[in-house]
């Protein structure tokens, strides 16, 4: 057993014949005050979908607050605000925002400045 990276839980992770579905932790369940065995994908999943949602709520905040950034500028503005998002959760956040139609990208130099809002072609799509 070993500890997850927030410590609070054990996470079983068995390796061998016959054990791909017994990747896991016991959970106490409060109400029912029983142990109930949870999948460890499911909750990675689910810690992993918070954290994206984070990422990209910092990085709207700041594409609201100051139209038109550079990825770099962006990545800046980020660490100056002590978000602690790096350079692959950045990307992976503003590809986020846009795949939901709240925040689109414009050719720019040699790159391309971040706004709020869906593209044109977005909401072409989402008409049809």
């Amino acid at each position: 057993m070993t500890a997850d990276e927030r410590g609070a839980r054990r996470i079983q992770l068995v390796d061998g014949r016959d054990s791909s579905d017994m990747d896991g932790f016991l959970d106490f369940d409060e109400p029912t005050r029983r142990l109930i065995y949870r999948d460890a994908r499911q909750v990675l999943d689910e810690a992993h979908r918070e954290e994206m949602d984070n990422a990209a709520e910092a990085v709207l905040a700041v594409i609201e607050q100051t139209p038109g950034l550079s990825q770099n500028s962006l990545e800046a503005a980020l660490k100056n605000r002590g978000d602690g998002i790096g350079t692959p959760r950045l990307k992976g956040a503003v590809e986020y925002l846009i795949r939901a139609g709240r925040v689109h990208v414009q050719a720019k130099g040699k790159g391309f400045a971040h706004y709020p809002g869906p593209s044109k072609e977005f909401l072409a799509l989402q008409a049809k």
